[in-house]
């Protein structure tokens, strides 16, 4: 079997590179994501890929971290781009053409043949998304803890 970190890194460079030639070939077709609303297949794949670019056309991920045991790879990711589209996680919410950023925590499951068959993902967004203006954070003034 190929090395597994080899290819998630593949899949990410695929990622930066808009390939999806590369993509049909990592990842299965049938593959599972773990992600609501994302179905499976790697149309779904190709999917998010092209909502990203089309929300921030320059983005660009970047591995933090990596850990590979066997056929389950674990990646830490930093993913920058400037804000020029509409965003699947802030439907409604017009470009502000600021640069921002997102970070993931992926497990992937590789299969002996060397394709992903299994995705899940943890998104760290919330920060983006208040630079968005999507949500607000409301701090609260007072030191004491709230009366029951």
């Amino acid at each position: 079997m190929k090395k597994t970190k080899d290819i998630v890194v593949n899949l990410t460079n695929a990622f930066n590179d808009r390939n999806f030639t590369a993509i049909d070939i990592l990842v299965a077709k049938d593959i599972k994501e773990n992600r609501p609303g994302a179905g499976h297949g790697v149309e779904a794949t190709k999917g998010f890929l092209m909502a990203l670019q089309t929300a921030f056309p320059d983005f660009k991920t970047t591995i933090n971290e990596i850990i590979g045991e066997a056929d389950r790879v674990l990646v830490f990711t930093n993913t920058t781009g400037t804000h020029e589209g509409p965003f699947l996680f802030a439907p409604g919410i017009p470009p502000t053409g600021k640069v921002l950023s997102f970070q993931t925590a992926d497990l992937y499951t590789i299969a002996e043949n060397g394709t992903i068959v299994e995705h899940q993902d943890v998104i760290e967004i919330m920060e983006m998304l208040q630079k968005m203006g999507a949500i607000q954070f409301v701090t609260n003034s007072s030191s004491s803890p709230p009366s029951p």
